[in-house]
């Protein structure tokens, strides 16, 4: 009999990661302007869900950090406003921001976008 380690097989090591997003994701091109305490900047919304969104921006941002974000649509719609949102994560120039707090305004035009899955945003 042979002195061998055993091996074990483990079949979760290759097994693709779970999305942790609450929220599908819509991919969006749409123009904004990011507000914190050291001044603005301008950037592009990439994807947008119900609670949150991903940016490119050419703005160093840090993870945990508080924004004020407006978006410019093309179509010169009434401006969304995102009164508060905060750095999820930071890739490079892109990031992933979670809103806080959201106007009123705001949240209607995202039921227009989503549809019936806008009740979500209330449970969080």
């Amino acid at each position: 009999m042979e002195n061998g380690l055993p091996v074990v097989l483990e079949p979760h090591c290759c097994a693709p990661k779970k999305d942790p997003r609450r929220h599908d994701r819509k991919p969006v091109s749409l123009r904004i302007t990011v507000v914190d305490t050291s001044g603005m900047a301008e950037g592009q919304i990439l994807n947008l869900s119900l609670g949150g969104c991903g940016l490119r921006l050419r703005k160093r941002l840090l993870q945990g950090q508080y924004l004020w974000l407006k978006v410019y649509p093309e179509n010169g719609n009434t401006t969304p406003v995102w009164d508060l949102v905060r750095v999820k994560w930071v890739e490079g120039d892109r990031l992933g921001v979670e809103f806080l707090c959201i106007a009123l305004e705001s949240l209607q035009r995202l039921h227009d976008l989503f549809g019936d899955q806008s009740t979500l945003v209330m449970e969080d």
